[in-house]
């Protein structure tokens, strides 16, 4: 279920809640780091558009980094 989210950034501070006592410390903690890294994109302007994704993950059986994927209107 953790790697199935996608949703605004409010919805993952829910979701962090729900998780808080379910996952690993480590794991928990690189998800607190992400909502730190898209709180401060809203703050600096970019946050309007924004959705978090950890689906784009979920499949992939060795992972290390982070993936942004940017959408322009009109392109497909």
């Amino acid at each position: 279920q953790v790697l199935g989210f996608i949703g605004e950034r409010e919805e993952f501070v829910d979701f962090l809640g729900r998780y808080e006592n379910v996952l690993h410390n480590e794991e928990y903690e690189v998800l607190v780091y992400l909502n730190q890294i898209v709180q401060k994109m809203e703050e600096v302007g970019y946050g309007e558009n924004l959705r978090i994704d950890l689906s784009e993950i979920g499949g992939q059986p060795y992972y290390t980094g982070i993936v942004f994927r940017g959408y322009l209107p009109g392109l497909d």
